[in-house]
């Protein structure tokens, strides 16, 4: 499989397998992992830092903020750099838990979409 950079990775999740072969391997997952949920994180179109991994499976319970925090341990970022995550072209309320953000957002092959951008917070 060919390595692709974080920013068309969802994209290319997408496109490399077919929608009923990423609901089976969602449902496998869901099915080993009872209590988390699988995520797809891709980099938005601003320059942002490279994930080392583009794959999470989150418990459902964390808020939006701690899966953050952890995301912030796979790349490299500034601390003066804030990191921003959208799903559907939105900012979700950083308090929402993820499983609220799945049964809220998830797409129809069971995987819930993020997307990541970074901005200067000072100077």
């Amino acid at each position: 499989m060919l390595k692709t950079s974080a920013e068309n990775f969802g994209a290319h999740f997408r496109k490399s397998f077919p929608l009923d072969k990423r609901i089976s391997v969602c449902k496998a997952l869901m099915d080993k992992y009872t209590d988390k949920i699988p995520i797809i994180v891709s980099k938005g179109k601003r320059d942002a830092p490279e994930l080392k991994k583009n794959k999470f499976l989150v418990p459902c319970d964390i808020p939006l903020g701690k899966f953050l925090y952890e995301l912030r341990k796979h790349m490299t970022v500034n601390n003066c750099e804030g990191i921003f995550l959208f799903i559907n072209n939105t900012i979700p309320p950083i308090n929402m838990n993820m499983g609220e953000l799945y049964n809220k957002y998830k797409e129809d092959d069971g995987f819930l979409y993020i997307t990541y951008s970074t901005e200067s917070t000072f100077g």
